[in-house]
């Protein structure tokens, strides 16, 4: 559609959204941790990329991502957020807000969501900005505050921009040294175009046994098992119901007790 006002998104439903057209078409599962280190300084756990499936041909990302180096190019709405030696790409957002049912005249929410660098990405950037003052359009409040965090990103020793890869934009991607290298994960699965969910299994499987684990531990053991949850109390799992071994049915839910 022309006009974003039929869709409302969250800020990370739009990175994400954004890092599947960066990604040639394959959709990536947010995550909000990157690695886990002891005190040491040896990494624990680093976290891998995990595709869901791939949303759009790399075709159509490629077309999609000309279209933004367009609208963030000179003479476009995007351009203040152009960096001085690399090239970004964005689109501006400018929409009135709506509040309680109703569109507020003269309020609104200004965003820019940008793919840096233009070739090769490495970051998405989402800005938004609620109800600026004076200028209210995307392209002269949220880009320039883009360029800006770009510029610090560069500047900075502590973020997750591979230097490497910005001095040689043709060279392969470097491989991340051995020794921070993660334990293998299990092999990434991506579907292809038009996708269809498989149907959930309606076979009962047995509860697993979570006693003595922490709450965070037993949901995701559970959940790994396509278990629904409800939880009782704070602290160390005591017991389940259905008990641990005891079969359900996937979806149904299981009460955790825990004291």
């Amino acid at each position: 559609m022309a006009m974003g006002y039929e869709f409302e998104v969250t800020p990370v439903q739009l990175a994400a959204a954004y890092a599947a057209i960066a990604n040639d078409g394959i959709l990536l599962a947010p995550t909000l941790v990157r690695e886990v280190r002891d005190p040491s300084g040896a990494v624990l756990y680093r976290h891998r990329p995990e595709p869901v499936r791939r949303v759009v041909t790399s075709e159509i990302a490629t077309r999609l991502r000309e279209f933004l180096r367009e609208a963030a190019g000179e003479g476009g709405t995007g351009e203040q957020a152009q960096l001085t030696n690399y090239s970004v790409l964005g689109k501006t957002g400018t929409a009135v807000r709506f509040v309680d049912g109703r569109y507020v005249h003269g309020q609104y929410t200004a965003s820019f969501a940008a793919i840096f660098p233009a070739d090769h990405p490495q970051l998405v950037v989402i800005v938004k900005i609620d109800n600026p003052r004076g200028n209210y359009y995307g392209g002269l409040t949220a880009a320039p505050v883009t360029r800006t965090m770009l510029e610090q990103a560069l500047a900075s020793r502590r973020v997750a921009i591979d230097r490497g890869r910005l001095a040689a934009q043709d060279s392969e991607p470097a491989l991340p040294r051995a020794a921070e290298e993660a334990p293998p994960g299990p092999p990434p699965v991506v579907v292809t175009l038009p996708y269809r969910a498989p149907q959930p299994s309606t076979t009962p499987r047995p509860v697993p046994d979570v006693g003595g684990q922490s709450i965070r531990e037993a949901a995701l053991a559970l959940h790994r098992r396509g278990f629904q949850v409800n939880l009782r109390g704070l602290g160390r799992v005591v017991r389940t119901v259905p008990a641990a071994g005891e079969s359900a049915r996937p979806g149904s839910s299981v009460l955790v007790l825990a004291e």
